[in-house]
């Protein structure tokens, strides 16, 4: 375990060669080694890294970008946590975007070029009464990976498409520069910014896609999502319904 030189904003970064899941390790050594609001928990390779809806998370030893921040958000209702979504989701996609075009976020908050997947995010939320009191962010972004053999549908990473090998504490410390930059936003209760953002940025919006709820299959275009975090699909008919997670899946 080393401690690592961390951006202004960054209490403390942590990097292990090797660990069950970077969620995990900050779950289980938070009172231990005391971290706090701000920490970030880096390593080389997950032996058993986790994705959103249970999948495991491929990603061959020191390739890519696999960490989780601890953030403190008391500040937020509980009713308010899908902005920690929209903070990492954007803030990894703006710095991707210096790299290449075609960069979206797939709600929740996957991230997206054209229609592969770079990234994936996974939130585990703590609540006390009413209000949000400390979100462990797990993040697993393909970065120097050239290929990948786990039966993931659509996985993609920087260097195939780029064609050059990148540096990961660069992007690391890109990334967290963004996150700090919107979390303090959120502290001043700076929403409009965040929210406009991270709207635009939506994979498949105001295109009509195929997507499968309870009923089954059907045409729908994504116009956004509400302040709970549900994303919003017209139909045909033009009735508009309100999604939470899981309750409707792209077709791709």
């Amino acid at each position: 375990m080393k401690d690592y030189s961390t951006p202004i904003g960054i209490r403390r970064h942590i990097h292990l060669t090797e660990t069950v899941s970077t969620n995990l390790f900050i779950q289980e050594n938070r009172e231990k080694l005391a971290l706090k609001d701000g920490t970030v928990v880096s390593t080389d390779y997950q032996v058993a890294g986790r994705g959103q809806r249970g999948n495991s998370w491929e990603a061959t030893s020191g390739e890519n970008l696999l960490f989780s921040i601890l953030l403190e958000p008391s500040f937020l209702a509980a009713k308010e946590q899908f902005y920690i979504s929209k903070l990492i989701a954007v803030s990894i996609q703006e710095v991707l975007s210096h790299y290449l075009q075609g960069v979206t976020i797939k709600w929740p908050n996957d991230i997206y070029w054209n229609q592969q997947k770079i990234a994936g995010i996974l939130i585990e939320h703590e609540l006390e009464g009413t209000q949000l009191t400390s979100s462990i962010i797990g993040v697993g972004l393909n970065v120097n990976q050239t290929a990948f053999h786990s039966g993931a549908p659509n996985p993609v990473s920087l260097r195939q498409i780029i064609g050059k090998k990148m540096a990961r504490r660069t992007l690391l410390t890109r990334i967290l520069q963004q996150v700090v930059t919107h979390y303090n936003e959120l502290k001043r209760a700076s929403y409009t910014l965040l929210d406009e953002s991270y709207q635009s940025l939506l994979f498949a919006r105001e295109e009509w896609r195929s997507f499968q709820d309870k009923n089954g299959v059907f045409e729908g275009k994504i116009v956004g999502t509400n302040p709970l975090g549900q994303l919003l699909i017209y139909d045909r008919s033009m009735r508009l319904h309100p999604y939470a997670f899981k309750e409707v899946s792209y077709i791709l």
